[in-house]
């Protein structure tokens, strides 16, 4: 009998613990979110949603020359956002910055963050050639997100 005694009061010791620690509060959403000394980094969580063409942009997918693309970042932050970055890389090619914007507040109560919608045009490339697209959000702290997406010409 004091065998049992002694196993329930164990176990609900050890319940009480685990309680006491389950309730420490993180200071940061994410712990790596952040860098000590500067804060917050952007965030974009979704995926990149072909809107011309009605379906989703998948990795590696082919597209004809001339296809026009459009899809939404979708992006917060807690620190100050200072600017977007849209950037290609076609095959071997120099990565090249085709978008430079400055934040400006787009915020969707439906999303829950801001968007922000980018257009990109299929440049004429051999069939295959990889094409990466970058789409680059940086906080004034310096610290920044980057979406890719990697297609190929057809």
């Amino acid at each position: 009998m004091k065998i049992n005694q002694r196993l329930i009061q164990f176990g609900l010791s050890l319940v009480l613990v685990s309680g006491l620690f389950s309730c420490k509060k993180a200071e940061d959403f994410v712990p790596e979110n952040t860098t000590i000394g500067l804060g917050s980094y952007p965030v974009s969580a979704n995926t990149l949603v072909d809107l011309a063409n009605g379906g989703n942009i998948t990795n590696n997918r082919e597209y004809t020359a001339g296809t026009a693309l459009t899809f939404e970042l979708q992006y917060w932050s807690d620190a100050p956002i200072k600017e977007i970055n849209f950037y290609q890389t076609v095959g071997t090619a120099t990565r090249e910055l085709l978008l430079n914007q400055p934040y400006a507040p787009s915020y969707s109560k439906l999303k829950s963050a801001d968007t922000l919608v980018l257009s990109y045009t299929i440049p004429a490339v051999a069939a295959t050639t990889n094409i990466r697209l970058e789409a680059e959000i940086v906080n004034e702290n310096t610290l920044k997100v980057i979406r890719t997406l990697n297609i190929r010409g057809k």
